[in-house]
C-alpha cells in the first residue's frame, strides 16, 4: 500500500506504555493540532492518529469484517489499533461530526470515549486544555487500574 492511500497515519507514535490515543479527522483547525501534538510530545502514556479518510477507512474495515476467517482480519486501522494494548482507551476529539469515528472502537475492542470540539471557538487554548485535562483524567485511570491488578 503506498503512502498516498493510506487513511490514517501516526502523529504520535504508541509508546509499549500507551494508555491512551487521540484521535482527530481532518476538521480539526491545523493550529489547534500542532498545539496538541506540542503539549504530548514528551508524554509517554499518550499517542496521536490523524484519520484522512474515515468513510473508507470504515468501509475498509467492513468489508475486512465480512471476508475474515476465524479471527484474522487485515485492514489498515485494524492492524493499527491491533498493536495498542486492550486495555488502551481511544479518545475521539471531532468537531462537527456527531461521532463520525465512534466506531473505531468497535475495530478491536477498545473502550471509546468523545470529546465534541466547538466550531467558529477562538479560544483554542480553552479547547486545548479541555482536552488534555480530560486526557489526563483518562491516564491517571488507566495506570490506577493497571497497577491495582497487579
Amino acid at each position: 500500500m503506498s503512502i498516498a492511500a493510506l487513511k490514517s497515519q501516526w502523529i504520535k507514535t504508541p509508546s509499549t506504555n500507551v494508555a491512551l490515543v487521540l484521535i482527530e479527522g481532518n476538521r480539526m483547525p491545523q493550529s489547534l493540532a500542532s498545539a496538541l501534538h506540542d503539549a504530548i510530545v514528551g508524554w509517554e502514556q499518550v499517542a496521536y492518529l490523524h484519520i484522512s479518510d474515515a468513510q473508507g477507512l470504515q468501509r475498509d474495515w467492513l468489508n475486512a469484517e465480512n471476508q475474515r476467517v476465524g479471527f484474522d482480519s487485515t485492514c489498515e486501522i485494524g492492524t493499527m489499533l491491533k498493536a495498542l494494548p486492550h486495555n488502551c482507551v481511544l479518545l475521539d476529539l471531532e468537531q462537527d461530526n456527531g461521532g463520525q469515528l465512534a466506531w473505531l472502537g468497535s475495530v478491536c475492542g477498545h473502550s471509546l470515549r468523545f470529546i465534541e470540539l466547538q466550531s467558529g471557538v477562538t479560544e483554542e487554548a480553552a479547547q486545548l486544555q479541555r482536552i488534555l485535562d480530560t486526557a489526563r483524567e483518562l491516564v491517571k485511570h488507566q495506570l490506577q487500574d493497571h497497577f491495582s491488578m497487579c
